[in-house]
């Protein structure tokens, strides 16, 4: 039986279902600014453990405020941060299934290489990596919703009887935002240069 502790509250688990819903249907699309906005919640977390031996409250605010803002600002670099991570985890996976495959466990030189390949991979690969990423995220965000409403309500002691469906709702729920997704979707256009030319206008 789950220990409901570990359960996340109903508020927080409707809250965390809209966002999964989100990073299914539209992760691609939102990524940049959800980027910003996990940037800037990160700078804020940091800010606040940064700053609690500080006995005003108003100074904390103001720390906690102005380093959300500096996150948001750098939120562009945090997105490619995140993209990279993308790439990593899947060159973590991929190493240890073909070495999984071979028949050894994998060792850290394998490991390495696959993040650091993966990397690369999801940057240059950009699109499928984020469409990939955020369907799996979702779907695990949305398996865990799930999980925690259950929990918390009249088939908590029956929890034990779902065992692997939340593993197979995330990867059924993750193909489904793939699909979603790369039919929606298309890269997403390179920002302005500044100063570039633009084409005269034509005369009627």
């Amino acid at each position: 039986m789950m220990d409901t502790e570990l359960a996340m509250p109903l508020w927080q688990a409707s809250f965390s279902g809209v966002f999964a819903l989100l990073y299914i249907l539209s992760g691609y699309r939102t990524v940049r600014f959800t980027a910003r906005l996990m940037s800037a919640l990160l700078f804020g977390v940091v800010a606040m453990m940064a700053s609690t031996r500080v006995e005003h409250g108003a100074v904390v605010a103001a720390i906690v405020i102005g380093a959300g803002l500096l996150g948001f600002l750098v939120g562009n670099a945090f997105y490619f941060v995140t993209v990279a991570l993308y790439g990593a985890v899947g060159g973590v996976v991929l190493a240890a299934l073909i070495s999984m495959g071979l028949g050894h466990p994998v060792g850290w030189a394998a490991g390495i290489g696959g993040a650091v390949a993966g990397a690369l991979l999801g940057i240059i690969f950009e699109r499928p990596a984020v469409i990939l990423g955020t369907s799996l995220a979702g779907g695990a965000l949305a398996a865990k919703s799930l999980e925690s409403v259950l929990a918390s309500g009249n088939l908590a002691d029956h929890h034990h009887r779902f065992g692997w469906a939340y593993a197979l709702l995330t990867v059924a729920l993750g193909v489904v935002g793939c699909v979603i997704q790369a039919r929606t979707t298309r890269d997403l256009p390179p920002p302005p240069t500044k100063g570039a030319s633009q084409p005269p206008p034509l005369k009627g």
